[in-house]
């Protein structure tokens, strides 16, 4: 099963004994509801995505998709959504989406390895965003600098593979020669490293900062939602559909 994913289940044959009486082909019923309420569950999760994350990016919230019922078989019939697990344009979403949903800490993002690999990020640390750092209309840092940074701090060369490896960004950006735009480590009077800064002419803006392991709360329910969709929708999927077949049969 993906790593974030959620299934609907029923078991035709038990449908079949509790309405033996009709004519109805009831195998169709669940399969017809099964897919209807894998609808909701799509509709429902990105809606309480998009309440639960401030302005999420469309990449995420599409990478749910809905695993319909196939026709073949008998039996136990099945049918959820899940996450993508992998992704077309850098790390999947539900790397991200995980913490957020069970508050465990997240893994070392690409980057962070390849800034720990040079000795710049200090073991069992991890990076978060700078408060002033400019930032795209999703709120994050631009792939394009978190590319460049990764060029001209060394820890891969600017061969665009490489950096695209570490960043998922496709284009690698060439590092800048001007020595007043140029990325560095900042560190403490012991020499311990506590940020990347960015020269921006005379001032300094911290594009990333280094810190303990991060704890996310679980701020998206996707379990909780999708199984009260379930348990409200279903039915009343199955009531419709079956009420309708069966007319036609009456």
């Amino acid at each position: 099963m993906a790593a974030v994913a959620l299934a609907v289940q029923s078991n035709a044959d038990d449908v079949l004994r509790r309405v033996l009486s009709s004519k109805v082909n009831l195998e169709k019923v669940v399969r017809y509801a099964l897919s209807d309420t894998v609808d909701d569950l799509l509709l429902v999760e990105k809606m309480e995505m998009k309440r639960a994350f401030d302005n999420p990016r469309p990449y995420t919230v599409n990478s749910l998709f809905g695993k319909y019922p196939s026709s073949r078989g008998v039996g136990v019939i099945n049918a959820g959504i899940a996450a993508r697990e992998f992704g077309a344009k850098g790390t999947p979403a539900y790397k991200y989406l995980l913490p957020n949903i069970d508050g465990r800490p997240r893994r070392l993002k690409r980057s962070e390895k390849g800034l720990q690999a040079i000795g710049v990020l200090p073991a069992g640390s991890f990076t978060v965003q700078g408060k002033n750092f400019p930032k795209d209309a999703y709120g994050d840092i631009p792939g394009g600098q978190y590319t460049r940074m990764l060029a001209e701090l060394g820890v891969v060369s600017n061969s665009g593979a490489g950096l695209a490896a570490l960043t998922g960004s496709k284009a690698a950006a060439k590092p800048r020669k001007n020595k007043n735009t140029q990325f560095f480590v900042m560190r403490r009077k012991d020499g311990r490293a506590f940020a990347v800064a960015e020269n921006r002419g005379t001032a300094k803006t911290i594009m990333l900062v280094f810190t303990s392991t991060p704890k996310y709360q679980k701020r998206y329910d996707f379990y909780g939602i999708g199984k009260a969709t379930i348990l409200e929708r279903y039915p009343k999927h199955f009531s419709r559909i079956f009420n309708r077949m069966n007319s036609k049969l009456s």
